[in-house]
């Protein structure tokens, strides 16, 4: 589903590291946050350079946190400050934004400081933070629809719509079974038809894949 499946990521340690996974390099402090993920981005294809908004809910990036933080499991909550998550977990995000990044994964985990769902189900983290404050124009993916963090919300039908509905572009189903993808995009279709989905937003996403695809060629 992603052209990016293979690429770096940038992500924010905790206490004050930074990751960059394509090489397995870190870097601590704001500094090194700004500077990993210019380099990682200035070191190979910017349309290839997945930058992932959230803190990797210990499976990557915190081996003493506990398994249950892996929205792959179950739902995670990070009581995390506004603050915190602006001036420390946005930082090499902005980064990456400013040297060219194409694409944006974003978590599944909720942060209390935006609002109550999860991020990517989150018009407020989608639209207000990444798009809005940090003025993000490329491509937005979800994390796997079928993660166990998505399992209060129904449906895969009912999971698409919200993602869309949040300002998502690409939804990832990766559960490996192809009726999962046909039922996500009779939904959005669906969705589309019938006005539950704004048109123009509709068609300003499948633009933006477009133009990430045709990068890509």
């Amino acid at each position: 589903m992603s052209a990016t499946t293979s690429s770096p990521a940038v992500d924010r340690e905790q206490p004050q590291a930074v990751l960059a996974r394509g090489d397995q390099q870190q870097q601590r402090g704001r500094g090194g946050a700004e500077q990993c993920t210019g380099q990682a981005l200035r070191g190979g294809d910017r349309a290839l350079v997945q930058a992932r908004l959230h803190r990797d809910q210990g499976r990557d990036h915190e081996p003493s946190a506990a398994a249950s933080q892996n929205t792959d499991a179950g739902p995670v909550t990070l009581n995390l400050s506004l603050n915190t998550l602006r001036s420390v977990d946005e930082v090499p995000f902005a980064a990456a934004i400013a040297a060219g990044t194409k694409l944006i994964m974003v978590s599944w985990a909720v942060y209390p400081a935006l609002g109550a769902q999860p991020a990517g189900l989150s018009p407020n983290v989608v639209q207000g933070e990444l798009r809005g404050r940090l003025d993000f124009t490329g491509v937005t993916s979800t994390d796997a629809l079928e993660a166990g963090a998505l399992q209060p919300f129904g449906s895969t039908q009912h999971r698409a719509l919200r993602a869309a509905l949040a300002g998502m572009d690409l939804l990832l189903c990766a559960a490996q079974d192809v009726t999962q993808g046909e039922q996500a995009s009779a939904e959005l279709a669906a969705d589309y038809t019938d006005g539950t989905l704004d048109g123009p937003t509709f068609l300003a996403a499948v633009n933006r894949v477009i133009t990430l695809r045709q990068s890509l060629a």
